[in-house]
């Protein structure tokens, strides 16, 4: 059972807002439409998991989307939650072109496109985070 769906990540839709209001030619014209894509994209990369989920036996596991949580005077996020009388897995999504590459010595992520090579922080160290 989906106990909480997919929402549109509220950057997106601040970032559409703007891209639908923004003068053409305004210098931060391209940078704007570089975050409506890369968050369109994460979302998409998110939603992509859903098949997946829908393969599982919803009797007993159940699904939550989008999960946001307190912890102490922050919050955190969690793409996917599944939950089962027997387990939990928390699953976080990257949508990401290129080669990727996880350095364990360095604890990042390594994406490289064509020459360029560029760092992110490791998603199983977020992953462990979220865990504790």
């Amino acid at each position: 059972m989906i106990l909480k769906d997919h929402d549109k990540p509220i950057k997106l839709w601040k970032y559409e807002s703007i891209n639908s209001r923004i003068v053409h030619g305004h210098t931060n014209q391209l940078p704007i439409q570089d975050a409506v894509r890369i968050i369109r994209a994460g979302d998409r990369g998110e939603r992509s998991l859903d098949y997946y989920v829908n393969l599982i036996d919803h009797e007993r596991t159940c699904c939550i989307h989008d999960l946001r949580l307190p912890w102490r005077d922050y919050y955190f996020q969690m793409d996917t939650l599944l939950l089962n009388p027997a387990w939990m897995l928390i699953v976080e999504v990257k949508n990401m072109v290129g080669d990727i590459y996880f350095n364990q010595d360095t604890k990042q992520m390594l994406r490289t496109i064509e020459d360029y090579t560029e760092p992110f922080p490791d998603p199983l160290l977020q992953v462990q985070k979220h865990q504790f």
